[in-house]
């Protein structure tokens, strides 16, 4: 992975679709291997551009937002997760597994003279050491206890028994975690507890960065004879991978968000259909005659007139009357930016241009399937459905259907709901 300068006046961001991509000196900016730093978070993708101008620098070791999605895209994504790949030797040199597996065990006693000598003049160091030490033990069996682990099970030994429960912890994982802990290992090999904990919340950046201390100071200690020279550069170190700490939970928060969008959306659907909501297999494709059926096209658009003449609602294509998810593959477009287009050009011609701006549209993410959520507000003006070569149609919703009204009862309707 190579490192470059660049020059923050050269990036923008520019939308397409449903996607905002990161552009530099005109042309989409990649990783490495070639992926586009794209996403369909905006916030997402302005945070990496902020990191980039911050350090005027493309390299995919900082630990920074750009570094990040460039080690989730480019090393787990792909399958090359070196932490997964060295799990067994990193557990086996984690004090914090020690400690619980082996109750005599009191820490890593490796060192040099020097730093012990280190310890005797700087006491306040050791004192956060100690004091960080107590913290982590709380914190990761706080952890153990909230993720079900049990301590003790027969005919097993507790190393064994815990070294597989973190093996499935790191292997639920996101991928955007795994990418942290990752780049993480890469500065600061300290183990598998310092960085699980981290992403999961269990302990903050500061404290992160202070259960490395010792590993810090060694580090700095090689070729240094000056203790204030040795003070001065590991307590700089601490604020760095803390900063770095805080950037991690950040670019985390964002996937957190997502999630969070995504399990809304579900506990909607389990709701079931109601006045201001309506699920849709499908936006054209006619599943039991397996062809293309403007027919479909004209329930999903009269679904969206109701919601506009009435008091707005929400129209799910991807999902079943029945509320199972089955996701946008069925309607055969060629991806999510050109199902996208086709829905757009539909609500424009039959619906309306002006009335775009009571319209939005999403590709969420739900059970690893794709779903289209149509959000209609309510409409200031009367909405009617046109359609070449037949006469002008108005629907409102009655309870959990769309109604058809003839002229004289839409006249009543539009008279009383449109009242200026």
């Amino acid at each position: 992975m190579n490192t470059a300068t660049i020059n923050p006046g050269l990036i923008d961001i520019i939308e397409e679709g449903n996607q905002f991509t990161l552009f530099y000196d005109n042309e989409p900016l990649k990783t490495p291997d070639g992926h586009l730093v794209s996403h369909e978070n905006a916030r997402l993708i302005y945070f990496i551009m902020v990191g980039l101008s911050i350090t005027c620098s493309l390299n995919p070791y900082q630990v920074n937002g750009y570094g990040l999605f460039t080690w989730e895209n480019d090393v787990i994504i792909p399958g090359k997760d070196k932490f997964w790949q060295q799990f067994d030797n990193i557990l086996a040199g984690d004090t914090y597994v020690r400690m619980r597996t082996s109750p005599s065990f009191q820490g890593d006693e490796t060192g040099s003279e020097k730093l012990t000598d280190f310890f005797l003049s700087n006491h306040e160091v050791l004192s956060l050491i100690l004091g960080c030490s107590t913290i982590m033990k709380r914190s990761f069996n706080l952890f153990l206890d909230e993720k079900g682990f049990l301590s003790t099970l027969p005919d097993e030994d507790s190393h064994t028994m815990l070294s597989r429960f973190l093996k499935e912890q790191y292997f639920s994982l996101s991928t955007p975690q795994k990418a942290a802990i990752n780049l993480l290992h890469h500065h600061y090999p300290s183990g598998i507890v310092p960085p699980l904990l981290l992403v999961h919340r269990y302990i903050t950046p500061l404290e992160f960065a202070c259960s490395l201390i010792k590993s810090v100071l060694i580090r700095e200690m090689r070729g240094k004879e000056n203790d204030e020279d040795l003070k001065e550069n590991w307590l700089d170190d601490i604020r760095e991978i803390a900063d770095q700490g805080t950037r991690i939970t950040e670019y985390l928060s964002f996937f957190e968000y997502i999630e969070n969008e995504s399990n809304k959306v579900i506990q909607l659907i389990h709701g079931g259909e109601n006045d201001r909501l309506e699920f849709k297999s499908t936006l054209r494709w006619n599943i039991r005659e397996s062809k293309k059926d403007p027919v479909i096209e004209h329930a999903c658009l009269k679904t969206m007139a109701a919601f506009l003449n009435a008091d707005g609602g929400t129209l799910l294509i991807g999902v079943t009357d029945n509320g199972v998810v089955e996701g946008l593959d069925r309607d055969q477009f060629e991806n999510n930016d050109k199902f996208n287009l086709h829905l757009w050009n539909l609500i424009k011609s039959q619906l309306g241009e002006e009335f775009s701006p009571y319209i939005q549209t999403s590709i969420e993410t739900l059970q690893g399937k794709t779903a289209c959520m149509v959000r209609c507000m309510r409409s200031p003006n009367p909405v009617f459905l046109i359609q070449k070569g037949q006469e002008d149609e108005f629907f409102i919703r009655t309870g959990p259907s769309t109604t058809k009204l003839g002229v004289s009862d839409a006249y009543k309707y539009i008279k009383e709901r449109f009242k200026q």
